[in-house]
């Protein structure tokens, strides 16, 4: 047992469990397929069934404004909107909009009314070739939503905003937001904004705000390249009781706090630069790629930031590559927020002190955690004053430890911690003040003990490859690389990808080529995609871990 440096902390004595444990491996089975929702992620081209609807308008950027009809369109959306007078729950309205640029700022959704874009001249859709863009040219949101409503297959940009919402505001209502590319949006920093005062509240929601009793399904979307000056959730935020459904979108190199001052303690009031939830809000995150997002402003959780009683059910994500200035490169949890999380893949998150770069829990923060992987984070579970239940999950290779643990608050139950593996270069569990009522409970783990042969645990299924040249796609929000001594003709959608010192997912690969999710701009001249940790045939740890059955 390694002695360690600090006499308040202490190693907990490690120990191997094998073939104890009642559940099943699920080995023949990658952890991101285990869920349907992540075998297809982003915009998608749905086919329209115009049979629902009981009246269809037409709009083409630069006709002569007409009535509507494909012989007279509307030239603008807006005019579309504007003649609809009777729209209700047996009078729905369908606005179909060709391809083209349209200005476009303040547009207000109409209930009962859905906007479909992506068509060509001959109203046949495929929303990737035919771009329907509505541009805010930085002069104010983009749009604001409404019930009983949808957007879909839209290219939303330079949406500019002082309130909440730089391209979409859902506030008090909830319509569906689908297959868009929601990119290039901003919230802008409050006016008279204290600096010299921390945790205040900025302009939130870089890409979308819900805000309010929402309960919005946003889904199929690209979310990146998205920010806020001052403000919490770069690419989504959520507040006040809502219950949106975040659902198979790509949430990409969105930032918190641009115009926080560099080298200053900051106000860090701009945290989650993917998705920020706050205030009694139970939102659903299912099988969403959350990659390469940051916070600035010395602020916390680069990839999904919760706190006052944020619940939400995350399951089936890729949490991956994200940046916390402060703490909780992956996840913050906070302020009696209590997410069952499952399912997802969390690999290659950092913060600024390489401490609590997969997921802090602090401020009576809790959560329940299942089948997780994670891998190639910093201190992966950081827990202060806050409870867990961490069951089936498996560490890999955090650079410092799998587990730092301190409960102080004495109503709290003792964290529960079975089941799982703890493997690679993982230095294991500390614990501050571990004995007594507060200490976490360990049953039916795999800890290696120290030296000990951790060979043949896991199937190699890791792909290493030289670059030979890589192209940034921005309107796919792509980086595709051209690959050098790696068969990559083989099926790798949704794999970890590592890039130098950028972590990614793969979106698709085929011979000598892999296309991968958001901006890699790493100079690096190779690259690895990460295993899958399943466990080999002969595993002594099968039955744990993120692939045990339920």
């Amino acid at each position: 047992m390694t002695r360690l440096d600090s006499p308040r902390l202490l190693l907990f004595g490690c120990w191997a469990c094998v073939g104890l444990h009642p559940l099943t491996a699920r080995a023949d089975m990658p952890l991101f397929k285990d869920i349907e929702q992540t075998r297809s992620v982003g915009p998608q081209s749905e086919a329209v069934d115009l049979n629902g609807y009981q009246h269809v308008l037409h709009v083409v950027a630069g006709a002569a404004d007409g009535d509507g009809t494909k012989a007279r369109p509307f030239a603008t959306i807006q005019g579309a909107l504007d003649s609809i007078q009777q729209a209700g729950e047996n009078n729905r309205f369908a606005v179909l909009v060709a391809a083209g640029d349209y200005p476009q700022s303040e547009l207000h959704m109409k209930a009962h009314v859905d906007l479909w874009g992506g068509f060509d001249s001959q109203w046949h859709r495929d929303i990737r070739k035919s771009k329907t863009i509505l541009d805010g040219q930085q002069s104010g949101r983009v749009i604001r939503g409404a019930d009983n409503s949808r957007i879909d297959g839209f290219v939303i940009t330079n949406g500019r905003s002082r309130l909440p919402g730089g391209a979409i505001l859902c506030e008090h209502v909830s319509p569906v937001i689908s297959n868009n590319t929601i990119h290039g949006n901003a919230t802008a920093e409050p006016e008279s904004f204290r600096r010299d005062m921390i945790h205040q509240t900025g302009t939130d929601g870089g890409a979308i705000a819900v805000l309010a009793g929402s309960n919005a399904e946003i889904r199929n979307n690209l979310i990146c390249d998205n920010t806020t000056g001052i403000g919490n959730g770069g690419g989504i935020y959520v507040w006040n009781e809502s219950k949106p459904k975040i659902i198979g979108n790509v949430i990409c190199n969105n930032r918190t706090g641009l115009s926080g001052e560099a080298g200053k303690e900051g106000s860090r009031s701009s945290n989650g630069g993917g998705i920020a939830v706050s205030r009694d809000c139970h939102p659903e995150i299912i099988g969403n790629v959350i990659a390469m997002n940051t916070v600035a402003d010395n602020s916390d959780a680069g990839g999904i930031y919760l706190e006052y009683d944020a619940n939400a059910h995350i399951k089936g994500n890729w949490i991956v590559g994200n940046f916390g200035q402060d703490d909780g490169g992956g996840m913050y949890v906070m302020k009696n927020s209590e997410p069952v999380v499952e399912y997802n893949v969390f690999a290659g998150n950092r913060n600024t002190t390489d401490g609590s770069g997969g997921i802090r829990l602090s401020k009576e923060g809790r959560m329940r955690a299942s089948h997780n992987l994670f891998a190639a984070n910093p201190s992966t579970v950081d827990l202060v004053d806050g409870w867990m239940i961490l069951q089936n999950n498996t560490f890999v290779d955090s650079v410092t430890y799998a587990i730092v643990y301190e409960n102080r608050r004495e109503h709290l139950m003792p964290s529960r911690i079975e089941g799982n593996i703890f493997a690679g270069e993982t230095k294991m569990i500390f614990l501050l003040k571990p004995s007594g009522p507060r200490a976490p409970q360990f049953s039916m783990n795999y800890i290696p003990g120290p030296g000990a042969d951790q060979t043949g645990l896991f199937i190699d299924d890791s792909i290493k490859g030289t670059i030979a040249g890589r192209t940034y796609d921005p309107n796919r929000h792509i980086t595709m690389i051209r690959a050098g001594g790696a068969d990559l003709a083989i099926d790798l959608d949704g794999r970890v990808i590592n890039v130098g010192g950028q972590w990614s997912v793969v979106e698709s690969s085929s011979a000598g080529r892999v296309n991968v999710w958001g901006r890699i701009s790493d100079s690096a001249d190779s690259f690895l995609i990460q295993g899958t940790y399943r466990l080999s045939r002969n595993s002594p740890t099968n039955g744990l871990g993120a692939y045990a059955a339920n």
